[in-house]
C-alpha cells in the first residue's frame, strides 16, 4: 500500500501531466484555427505558393505533429502515475513552434504586379532594339485587359498599339498603323 507522500506524489503528477494535456489541446486548436484561416487566405488572394508563403503553414503543421505526440505521450504518464519528460519535451516544442509559425505569417508577400511606369520602360527599351520609337511620353493611354495592358502610342503619323502580358511579362504584339493626311479626312490603314 502507498505511503500517504507516495499517493501524494503521484497524484501531482496525474496533474501535472493533465495541465500538459490542457496545454496541447490549446496549442492544438490554436494551430489548427490559424493554419485554416491563413490557407483560406492565401488561396483566396492568389498567393504564389513560395517558400516564404508556405513557411508559416508548414511551422503550423510541426507544430500540430509535436503537440499531437506530446499529448500522446502524456496520457501513459496519467494511466501509469509516472513522469513522462518526454511528453513535457515536445509539448514545449509544439508551442514554440507555434509562435515562431504565426511570426512567419508577417513575412507572407504577394508578388507585386509590375507598375506602368515599369512596363513604359520595358516598352521603351524593348521597342528601340525594333526601331520603333515608344517612349513613355508619346503613350497617350492604355487599358488593362485579361492580365494585359494594352497600350497606345503616338509619333510621326504612327498609331502603335501594343500588347503587353503581365503573366509572361512581355510584348505580346505590336500593331502599326500609319496616319495619311489629305485636305478633307484623316484615314488609317494597317
Amino acid at each position: 500500500m502507498p505511503t500517504p507522500v507516495q499517493q501524494q506524489g503521484s497524484e501531482d503528477i496525474t496533474e501535472a501531466y493533465k495541465a500538459v494535456i490542457e496545454f496541447n489541446k490549446v496549442i492544438i486548436s490554436l494551430s489548427s484555427a490559424v493554419l485554416a484561416a491563413l490557407i483560406s487566405y492565401l488561396v483566396s488572394q492568389d498567393f504564389p505558393l513560395n517558400a516564404r508563403n508556405i513557411g508559416s503553414s508548414i511551422a503550423l503543421i510541426i507544430s500540430l505533429l509535436f503537440s499531437l505526440s506530446g499529448f500522446g505521450r502524456a496520457i501513459p504518464a496519467i494511466q501509469k502515475k509516472q513522469p513522462r519528460k518526454l511528453a513535457v519535451r515536445l509539448s514545449n516544442i509544439g508551442g514554440f513552434v507555434m509562435l515562431f509559425g504565426i511570426t512567419l505569417i508577417f513575412l507572407i508577400k504577394k508578388e507585386e504586379e509590375k507598375k506602368i511606369d515599369d512596363i513604359l520602360k520595358e516598352i521603351e527599351k524593348t521597342s528601340s532594339v525594333i526601331e520603333y520609337n515608344l517612349q513613355p511620353k508619346n503613350c497617350k493611354s492604355f487599358k488593362f485587359k485579361d492580365k494585359s495592358y494594352i497600350l497606345y502610342y503616338t509619333y510621326d503619323s504612327i498609331d502603335v498599339e501594343v500588347d503587353y502580358s503581365l503573366e509572361k511579362d512581355r510584348i505580346l504584339s505590336l500593331t502599326k498603323t500609319i496616319i495619311k493626311h489629305s485636305n478633307t479626312s484623316s484615314d488609317y490603314q494597317e
